[in-house]
């Protein structure tokens, strides 16, 4: 649903006093999110601003699902290394279009796509955490369908923080008509069921296979860290594998083996 413009960096008005926006921190397909300040708490806090209606479609429920989703992991989010929600707040864009915020703690860091070659134990000690926030979020019935470099945030101290849970889902619709994800970080099996759907013909994909193709991507990420032919490099295929014919056993083996 994305519409590929650039929202104006200036003329945003959030409808509460209590956040000030600071700068633009990125533009993902279905807004900008903003580095703000809490004039309350005096945190650093992010605000992704999601216009209302995006290419006449309007995009109220799908803010409400992202929103209820960071809520329900709102109390152990820290300690898992998801992102956490603050609070939703009303806004006006520059172009005069109505928008929500969703207000977020701030992932310190910089994306994985901006890190370089990393050494077998920063790898693993990433692997872990990120396994272990998507296992979480699995526990909790939510699948993230969008697991990629940019959306994995990583500090000084190597601590990982999953972000963006734009597109994903607890309730999943079960039948799709077309791609969910970013080509390059969807699981091949997966994407061949959705490449064969249309609108008219939609395809059944269990809830499972998302799992599945959460873990993948997840390898796919980390492998872009990896040094080619390590023995973190060779794990991380091996679990892309077992993930993509949907062995589970294999892929919790591997993981285990990874952390």
């Amino acid at each position: 649903m994305a519409n590929g413009r650039k929202l104006p960096s200036r003329g945003i008005s959030l409808k509460s006093g209590r956040w000030r926006l600071v700068t633009p921190l990125g533009e993902g397909a279905y807004g900008q999110t903003w580095l703000a300040l809490d004039d309350v708490t005096g945190e650093k806090v992010a605000i992704k601003l999601i216009p209302v209606e995006s290419q006449h479609v309007n995009m109220v429920p799908f803010i409400k699902q992202e929103a209820r989703m960071l809520q329900s992991v709102a109390n152990e989010c820290l300690q898992n290394h998801v992102v956490c929600y603050k609070a939703m707040v009303g806004a006006t864009l520059a172009t005069g279009e109505d928008a929500i915020g969703l207000v977020m703690s701030m992932a310190p860091g910089t994306t994985l796509n901006n890190r370089h070659e990393a050494s077998e134990q920063t790898l693993r000690a990433l692997a872990g955490q990120l396994f272990g926030a998507l296992t979480f979020l699995h526990g909790v019935g939510v699948v993230h369908r969008d697991v990629k470099p940019e959306n994995v945030i990583v500090d000084k101290n190597n601590r990982v923080t999953l972000v963006d849970l734009g597109i994903a889902c607890q309730k999943c619709p079960g039948m799709y008509r077309g791609l969910m994800g970013t080509p390059g970080y969807i699981m091949p099996s997966l994407m061949e069921q959705m490449e064969a759907a249309t609108v008219s013909e939609p395809v059944y994909i269990p809830k499972r296979q998302f799992r599945m193709g959460d873990m993948w991507a997840a390898a796919q990420t980390l492998q872009t860290l990896a040094k080619k032919g390590s023995p973190t490099a060779r794990l991380l295929e091996q679990l892309k594998r077992y993930a993509n014919v949907g062995d589970e056993a294999g892929v919790e083996s591997v993981v285990a083996r990874l952390t």
